[in-house]
């Protein structure tokens, strides 16, 4: 249990200062202040490794729908050739009845 005394005056020496620090009360709190912020940087380290491969998965994502949109203007281009091609074909064909 800890008990906090101030001192009105605020003229603490140098030995009541070493005896605070050294008191359990004062390294139990300590300990504590370190172990919360130790939790607190794992979380937003974790929260960022998170948004991170968040990030990631939309970047795939993205890639993916771009390879998509490529394939379909590859489709397109083919598909407008061949019937080019045909075209010809037939204008060969009428040309020749």
């Amino acid at each position: 249990m800890c008990i906090r005394v101030r001192d009105k005056s605020s003229n603490l020496t140098f030995q009541s200062v070493s005896s605070i620090l050294k008191s359990s009360c004062f390294k139990w709190q300590t300990s504590q202040r370190k172990v919360s912020l130790d939790k607190g940087l794992a979380r937003s380290s974790r929260v960022q490794r998170q948004r991170e491969r968040e990030r990631e998965r939309e970047r795939g994502r993205e890639r993916e729908r771009e390879r998509e949109r490529e394939r379909d203007r590859e489709r397109e281009s083919r598909e407008i050739e061949l019937a080019r091609e045909r075209a010809r074909e037939r204008d060969i064909e009428q040309r020749e009845l």
